[in-house]
C-alpha cells in the first residue's frame, strides 16, 4: 500500500511541476509603473518630455526623420526605411498601416548619414522629382517642412550624390529586412 501512495505523490508532484513551468511573457505585458507624484521643477517636467518624444513612431516624431526607399513597376509597391535623428530605424512598405522596427544606430552613423543628406546633397536646396517607371528617393523631414528628390535609377541627370547616398543607406540595412 505505501508503494502506490508514493508513486502517486510523486507523479502529483511531476506533474504539478511541469504545470506551472515558465512561459514567455508578450513583449509588451508587463504592467508600466506610473510616475510618481511629486513637485516637478521646470527641468524635470522637460525631461519627461523628450523621454515621451523618443518613444514617438515617424509620422508624429518631432525632430528630424530620413527617408530612402524606392517603388514602382507592374505592381507599384513602395519599401521604404525611416531613420529618426535619435538613431531608430523603421521600415515600411506601401499597404502596411505599421511600421517594422529594425535596429537602432549608432550616434556617430546617424550624425553622418543626416550630414551627407544635408550637408553633401543640400537636400534642403535640391528640386529634383523626375521618377520614372520605377524610382529612388530621398527624403527630409523635420515638423511639417518636407523635402525629397526623386529619380529613375541610372538618370544621368541626376544631382551629384544621392545615388551614393541611397546605396550607402541601404548598406547599413540588414539583408534580412530588405
Amino acid at each position: 500500500m505505501r508503494i502506490p501512495l508514493l508513486a502517486l505523490a510523486f507523479l502529483t508532484t511531476l506533474t504539478t511541476a511541469f504545470a506551472q513551468a515558465p512561459t514567455a511573457a508578450a513583449p509588451n505585458s508587463l504592467p508600466k509603473k506610473a510616475a510618481p507624484s511629486t513637485d516637478k521643477t521646470p527641468a524635470m517636467v522637460m525631461r519627461a518630455r523628450k523621454t515621451v518624444a523618443s518613444r514617438e513612431i515617424p509620422d508624429t516624431y518631432k525632430g528630424r526623420v530620413l527617408t530612402i526607399g524606392s517603388g514602382g513597376g507592374v505592381v507599384g509597391k513602395e519599401k521604404m526605411y525611416l531613420l529618426l535623428d535619435d538613431g531608430r530605424l523603421f521600415s515600411r512598405q506601401s499597404g502596411q498601416k505599421s511600421y517594422t522596427f529594425i535596429g537602432k544606430q549608432t550616434a556617430d552613423n546617424t550624425k553622418k548619414v543626416f550630414w551627407s543628406v544635408e550637408d553633401r546633397c543640400a537636400i534642403r536646396k535640391t528640386t529634383y522629382n523626375k521618377p520614372g517607371n520605377i524610382y529612388r528617393f530621398v527624403s527630409w523631414k523635420k515638423g511639417v517642412e518636407l523635402h525629397k528628390v526623386a529619380w529613375a535609377p541610372g538618370d544621368k541627370k541626376l544631382p551629384a550624390n544621392y545615388e551614393q547616398v541611397y546605396t550607402g543607406f541601404l548598406g547599413m540595412i540588414p539583408p534580412v529586412n530588405r
